[in-house]
């Protein structure tokens, strides 16, 4: 852990506008006036900004054409967000291979962008206050991997190799590796830089489970927020942070907020457009287009299990390929263009199942599908389910 922290305390400073105006903005009687020269004086920064606010991400009816404006529609704390997320999109993994594990510059970027997309999705829904802090946390969470990436890669593609063939988190094989996992050193790259504390806390606990007793702390919420995000983001398939599964007890979370499935669902179909909108934001494309994993043609599907949480990540998974779930009964299926059911042995109907087969509707058997898999209890692996769905639903 000694000779991460060091390698931590290696790495540059923020640039000096960004600093500086971090600085400012802690103040709560901060001098609008020199943040707006801070950033004048820096004429890259000051172009992102206005690019950024002109954005279809904010939707401002006027054009936005000087710093002055950009701090009055974006508030002071608007701005040092937009300006940490600037800044952090720019931070570089140094030289790594041309593929590791799957885990390149703008795939990582693109996981990362989703993930703050989601948070600023979720925080709005949940009415949990200003989104933006939520967004720019949910946009750093993993930046403690472009540590790893950066000084240990040989290390760190052992680990994740481990993680995509043994059933261990990634964050538990980082801590047996280094001593510490990519939050903790996300944690101390944020202090090196001087990020807001509340940033930083959400940088810290995005894996921590959320405690059943007492009110959490406002950085507790976001923090829960963040890794609501992360593993809805990789249900998405939207980029890659290296974890190949999703952790079914952040299902708690939702339920604990009180979430309805159908809400998430409906978040799932819109959020790959919103997404590319961050992306053409912040200047980072995919080399493809759109979602990879939907099936070429939308038809209906449904899900029918009598495990409660596999059943939600089942039908997370139906929707993100682009599927409508509809309720599985004699009438429904027999009145519409089917995919399939995802099922078990036990709940369905004997009549019901009659009725699929006569209609020539695939069963995908969940549970015989997970034997098949490494992973195992409360980790799913996502793409995998993916590929499995994709390839025994009707098309």
């Amino acid at each position: 852990m000694t000779l991460v922290l060091q390698k931590v305390e290696e790495i540059p400073p923020l640039p000096a506008a960004v600093q500086r105006i971090i600085q400012l903005t802690q103040d709560v009687e901060a001098d609008e006036h020199e943040i707006i020269q801070v950033i004048s004086l820096d004429e890259a920064l000051t172009a992102r900004i206005l690019h950024v606010a002109n954005s279809a991400f904010y939707g401002f009816s006027q054009r936005i054409a000087t710093v002055s404006q950009a701090v009055m529609v974006l508030g002071l704390r608007g701005l040092r967000n937009l300006t940490l997320g600037i800044a952090a999109i720019g931070f570089k993994f140094g030289k790594p291979k041309q593929d590791v594990f799957g885990v390149d510059r703008v795939d990582f970027w693109r996981h990362s962008m989703a993930v703050a997309t989601i948070s600023n999705e979720l925080t709005k829904l949940l009415h949990y206050g200003e989104a933006d802090e939520t967004f720019v946390g949910g946009l750093l969470h993993d930046i403690g991997k472009v540590v790893f990436l950066g000084f240990f890669e040989d290390e760190y593609c052992e680990v994740l190799s481990k993680s995509a063939h043994s059933d261990r988190c990634l964050f538990e094989l980082e801590k047996e590796m280094f001593g510490i996992d990519h939050a903790g050193v996300g944690r101390e790259l944020c202090r090196h830089w001087n990020i807001p504390p509340l940033l930083t806390r959400i940088v810290a606990n995005h894996h921590l489970p959320q405690q059943s007793k007492g009110s959490p702390s406002e950085e507790d919420r976001r923090a829960f927020l963040v890794r609501m995000a992360d593993n809805l983001a990789r249900i998405l398939q939207i980029g890659n942070d290296g974890e190949p599964c999703v952790e079914m007890d952040f299902l708690k979370l939702i339920e604990s907020n009180h979430l309805h499935l159908s809400e998430l669902n409906q978040l799932l179909v819109e959020l790959p457009d919103q997404v590319a909108k961050v992306e053409s934001l912040f200047e980072l494309q995919a080399d493809k287009e759109g979602n990879e994993m939907r099936c070429p043609k939308s038809k209906v599907a449904g899900v029918v299990l009598s495990h409660e949480r596999e059943a939600a990540i089942a039908s997370m998974g139906l929707v993100t390929l682009g599927h409508t779930l509809t309720p599985v009964g004699e009438e429904s299926v027999k009145s519409a263009d089917w995919a399939g059911v995802v099922t078990d042995d036990n709940s369905l109907t004997p009549e019901l199942r009659v009725v699929l087969e006569e209609r020539q509707i695939p069963l995908l058997n969940f549970p015989s599908w997970r034997e098949t898999q490494i992973q195992k209890g409360a980790r799913i692996p996502v793409r995998s389910m993916h590929m499995w769905m994709k390839e025994h639903l009707a098309h």
